[in-house]
């Protein structure tokens, strides 16, 4: 069967490619015609049926992304002619990838992400976390190199007043930062700090949540020691803008933020951060903050951080001054912090805290004076 018409594709478009066999066929002039049909879309549209010509386009192109690697998963042990099927599929993917990056008719949808109807939105992402799935014809870095400003649209798309809109693009943004040279540029670029200056803050719990989520993913993410050079380069800007989360109006962001960052400065990569975090007195103070909020969770959380600053065998003058200042307030309260609930590493914990915080001055205690250096030698 021979179509080489883009009319005759056109109309019957979709039951041509759900029974295509792939087998001993150049897919060229069918694949040809699908990008034309998604590349021809102009948004936002108002008529339902193009919506409906490019839902069943951008239906066909993931379906024609992953074909292969679900049939994969399927277990099934191949034959000769099921083995020439999954070639002939694998050349069909590479050619449908040319196309799309050729036309960069993903890229301006992404870029219109805003005027879409819900159905085409929906298969832009189905499209776009296939593509960065598989990574055909280094789709990935093809983004990374040449079309890195979708990273910007899509963090606008968690802004959009439509929630459906901004749990789509979270979802393409998580998709697009489990490759190591993506969460780069992502961090690399102004529009990161839009989750921590906006995105979390947004009303509705489903946006509020699923920015919070995609921090996680970028922060706590496999690319450990990439998150550790960023967060030493910026590490006054990047836990400014956090205090805003810890300090948050909202019961979940302030309780999700204390959690993340007791993880954050316990993983290993994260040392060095760790070590210049608890320096400052000023993050001591928000943390002694969150140890007196009316939610015990929110206290217990705040203990996890707050033991990394008096545990600190080398303490900053600055912040060891907090803490002799408030010395016999911490004690009394950690005297009866999470009395009863029979957990024994807190109490094991507690113990410790106590003991450091015990043998500190008060302020109006004499500080003891620096030994003298010894006196030089006589030649």
């Amino acid at each position: 069967m021979q179509l080489s018409s883009h009319t005759a594709l056109k109309s019957g478009l979709v039951e041509y490619i759900d029974r295509m066999e792939f087998e001993e066929r150049t897919p060229k002039g069918g694949l040809d015609a699908l990008v034309q049909q998604m590349s021809s879309f102009e948004a936002p549209s108002s008529s339902q049926s193009k919506d409906r010509e490019l839902v069943s386009a951008l239906a066909s192109t993931s379906r024609i992304l992953l074909g292969a690697s679900e049939g994969a998963q399927d277990g099934a042990v191949a034959s000769s002619s099921s083995s020439s099927s999954l070639d002939s599929q694998h050349i069909s993917i590479l050619t449908l990838t040319r196309l799309l990056k050729s036309s960069g008719v993903v890229i301006r949808l992404i870029e219109s992400i805003g005027q879409l109807s819900v159905e085409v939105r929906k298969e832009v992402t189905n499209v776009f976390k296939a593509l960065m799935r598989r990574n055909p014809e280094g789709f990935v870095e093809y983004v990374a190199l040449e079309q890195a400003h979708v990273i910007d649209a899509l963090w606008g798309g968690c802004g959009q007043g439509d929630g459906d809109a901004a749990l789509d693009c979270g979802a393409m943004l998580r998709g697009l930062v489990r490759h190591a040279c993506l969460a780069q540029v992502v961090l690399q670029r102004p529009s990161f700090w839009s989750v921590l200056d906006t995105h979390i803050h947004q009303e509705g719990f489903e946006r509020c949540a699923d920015a919070f989520t995609t921090l996680v993913e970028i922060i706590m993410g496999p690319h450990e020691a990439l998150v550790a050079a960023f967060l030493n380069s910026n590490l006054d800007a990047f836990f400014t803008k956090y205090e805003g989360l810890l300090l948050s109006a909202n019961y979940m962001t302030r309780r999700r933020s204390l959690k993340l960052l007791g993880e954050l400065m316990l993983r290993k990569s994260n040392v060095g951060v760790m070590r210049r975090f608890i320096e400052k007195k000023h993050f001591l103070k928000v943390i002694m903050l969150l140890l007196r909020d009316k939610s015990s969770s929110i206290q217990f959380e705040a203990f996890h951080v707050f033991k990394l600053f008096v545990a600190n065998p080398t303490k900053h003058a600055d912040v060891e001054e907090v803490l002799m200042r408030n010395r016999d307030k911490l004690v009394s309260y950690l005297e009866t912090f999470q009395e009863g609930t029979g957990d024994a590493q807190v109490a094991r914990e507690k113990e410790l805290l106590l003991k450091v915080l015990s043998a500190l001055p008060q302020m109006n205690d004499p500080v003891p004076a620096p030994a003298p250096a010894p006196a030089p030698a006589v030649p």
